[in-house]
């Protein structure tokens, strides 16, 4: 938020918001599928075999997956350290005062 210009960051958190959002909808199905890979030994419930999965695995893979891609952003991201954002100096920088 603080790398967006003033005029724009309501903008930007209300779209990064929502895209996070998109993002995550499809996370459920997808470690489903990674679940399956994953199988427990079947239970016997009420006379039929239920089948199970482990989930704790599925959801510690997310979690280092998504560790890896914070650390790799923090790393590889740009550092604006004491620089002016406000909504004055992006004036300043486009007409050149």
């Amino acid at each position: 938020m603080e790398l967006s210009p003033g005029s724009f960051r309501t903008f930007v958190v209300g779209t990064s918001y929502q895209l996070g959002n998109l993002v995550s909808s499809a996370s459920s199905t997808i470690e489903a599928r990674i679940g399956e890979r994953f199988p427990l030994p079947p239970i016997e419930k009420d006379g039929k075999t239920v089948q199970r999965y482990e989930y704790g695995k599925v959801i510690a893979i997310f979690m280092g997956c998504t560790f890896a891609y914070v650390i790799l952003l923090t790393f590889l991201g740009p550092e604006y350290k004491g620089r002016a954002m406000g909504v004055g100096m992006l004036f300043h920088s486009l007409v050149g005062c």
